[in-house]
């Protein structure tokens, strides 16, 4: 990540994902607040570089919204936001921080992505559908409220 700050070394930088071939990463280093605080102040610059390359989608993995700003500031310059939330990591309280942010700046999500949910592996019936904790559910209706999906 260190050489992607540079000018122009976008592409040096890209990793192929071993999980998806033909998929390009632009790895951070985890953990290491300043530089990422680094890559988020300098993000519209980096996409920009990135816009460059010869792919068909960049897909930009933000830190959720209102813990880093800058991550608002890039959602009205892209041409679709996609809201991603794990049970038991994403709060309530963070999707309706989440959903005010986007509104007062005119972003409306295009979709949502539920990920992460394990699912119990005791056998029986019971393995054939999720199981979610009522704050999963809280959390999933929360965020159908914020891309307008209806939860049956």
């Amino acid at each position: 990540l260190v050489s992607a700050l540079g000018p122009n070394d976008i592409q040096l930088s890209l990793v192929e994902s071993p999980f998806a071939p033909g998929l390009l990463v632009l790895p951070a280093v985890e953990g290491d607040v300043a530089m990422l605080e680094l890559v988020a102040r300098r993000l519209p610059e980096i996409l920009s570089e990135a816009l460059d390359l010869p792919a068909d989608y960049v897909i930009v993995d933000a830190a959720p919204l209102g813990e880093l700003s800058d991550a608002l500031g890039i959602a009205g310059q892209v041409d679709d936001v996609i809201v991603v939330a794990r049970p038991g990591h994403t709060s309530r309280n963070g999707l309706q921080m989440m959903r005010g942010l986007l509104e007062r700046t005119g972003v409306e999500p295009r979709g949502l992505v539920v990920m992460g949910e394990t699912v119990s592996s005791s056998g029986g019936y019971r393995d054939h559908r999720p199981i979610a904790r009522r704050d999963d559910i809280a959390a999933r209706e929360d965020a159908g409220a914020v891309s307008g999906i209806e939860h049956r």
